[in-house]
C-alpha cells in the first residue's frame, strides 16, 4: 500500500492519510467477520496517526482500542493492527526513531491473541529492514496451513525454544501423521508447537477453523503459538513457553471435581 507522510497539525510528529483509510476500513471488515465479543486494537508511533484513527473509529470505541505504543492500555486483544505510517514522500531517516522503539513492537507483537495485521508501505519496509520490515514480509507469504515453516521462522524458532533452560527442541517431528512444528522436552514435561502463519488475506475465519481443526488433530499437548511470537524483539516465545509450562504443570496436579 503507497501512502503519502505529513506532518501533524503543530507541524511535528507524522500522520498518513491514505494509510488511515486502509486501516479503517481493515478494522470494519475485521469487526464484521469476528464475533460481537472480539476486541480490537489498533497502534502507531506516532500522536497525530493515533489521533486520526480514534477519531474516524469513534462509533466502535467499545470494541477497538486505539494508541500509541507508550500510551496503549488496552492489554491483550483478540487483533491487534499495526500502522507504521512511513512512506517514500519523506526523507527516510524521519522515521528512524520508530525503528528504535522496542515497546512499539513489544505492544504490536505481544497483545494480539489470534492476528496481527500490519499496515504499511511494503517498498519502504523492504528497504528499511528491522522489526517492520520482516512483520511485513511474513504477511506478504504466511504459507497454507499445514505447509512446513520457511527457513527464517524454522531460525527463529529454534533459536527462542533453546532459550528455555534444559530444554531438547526438534523441528518437523512427525505426530498421529500429522507434521508438528516443533517438540520442547523439558525434565517432566514434553510440549509439541504448532506455529500458526495467519490468514494472510480475506479468509480470516476458514484458516482460523483449518488452524484449530490441526491442532486438535496434534494430541492434547500440543500449543499453539502466532508466528509474530517469534519477531518479539524480548524473547516473548521462550517465556510464554515456561509459562504454558508452568500452567499445565500446575492443571495436571490440580484435583479432580
Amino acid at each position: 500500500m503507497r501512502g503519502q507522510a505529513e506532518r501533524g497539525p503543530d507541524g511535528t510528529s507524522w500522520r498518513n492519510p491514505i494509510e488511515t483509510q486502509q486501516v479503517v476500513r481493515c478494522v470494519r471488515k475485521v469487526l464484521d467477520e469476528l464475533p460481537e465479543t472480539a476486541t480490537i486494537g489498533v497502534v502507531t508511533p506516532y500522536k497525530p496517526q493515533a489521533d486520526a484513527l480514534r477519531r474516524a473509529l469513534q462509533d466502535v470505541e467499545g470494541r477497538v482500542r486505539v494508541g500509541t505504543a507508550h500510551k496503549f492500555q488496552g492489554g491483550e486483544r483478540d487483533v491487534m493492527v499495526l500502522s507504521l505510517v512511513a512512506a517514500d514522500n519523506a526523507q527516510p531517516r524521519a522515521f528512524d526513531w520508530a525503528d528504535q522503539q522496542r515497546e512499539l513492537w513489544n505492544v504490536a507483537i505481544t497483545r494480539a491473541r489470534s492476528h496481527l495485521i500490519v499496515v504499511g508501505d511494503e517498498d519502504v519496509w523492504t528497504r528499511r529492514g528491522g522489526v517492520g520490515g520482516d512483520l511485513l514480509a511474513a504477511a506478504r507469504s504466511p504459507g497454507a496451513v499445514g505447509d512446513p515453516l520457511d527457513q527464517d521462522l524454522q531460525d527463529r524458532l529454534y533459536d527462542s525454544l533453546c532459550a528455555v533452560a534444559e530444554a531438547s527442541v526438534e523441528l518437523g517431528v512427525a505426530t498421529n501423521g500429522y507434521r508438528t512444528d516443533a517438540v520442547v522436552s523439558t525434565p517432566g514435561r514434553t510440549r509439541r508447537l504448532l506455529v500458526d502463519p495467519g490468514a494472510g488475506g480475506p479468509n480470516t475465519g476458514t484458516h482460523l477453523s483449518q488452524v484449530l481443526r490441526r491442532w486438535v488433530l496434534l494430541g492434547d499437548d500440543a500449543v499453539r503459538i502466532p508466528a509474530w511470537w517469534l519477531y518479539d524483539v524480548d524473547e516473548g516465545v521462550a517465556n510464554r513457553l515456561l509459562l504454558l509450562h508452568a500452567a499445565a504443570d500446575a492443571d495436571a496436579e490440580a484435583p479432580s471435581l
